[in-house]
């Protein structure tokens, strides 16, 4: 499984939560100190981001939740039409 401890941006956790939630996610009550964001959705394995110790700017993805970031990705660069903010790591 695929794991991104540096893509996405603590100051993008509620947009990138708002596309989740369009998708059909619903938000829960993160569980334990490390989790910033979970959330479920009907015949699917809970989406989690989690929030490394010592991570001062950037939150780790993985499972459905790397799976949802690419996808938000794509969706903001059709929105732009520029690739120059995904590849400046800056989602």
């Amino acid at each position: 499984m695929s794991r991104s401890r540096n893509s996405l941006h603590l100051s993008k956790l509620e947009e990138f939560a708002a596309f989740c939630v369009n998708d059909g996610w619903v938000r829960q009550q993160p569980k334990g100190y490390d989790e910033v964001l979970r959330m479920t959705k009907t015949g699917k394995e809970p989406l989690i981001v989690h929030k490394q110790a010592g991570a001062k700017e950037h939150a780790t993805t993985w499972g459905n939740s790397q799976m949802m970031f690419v996808n938000w990705i794509k969706s903001k660069r059709a929105e732009t039409g520029s690739l120059t903010d995904a590849a400046r790591g800056r989602w």
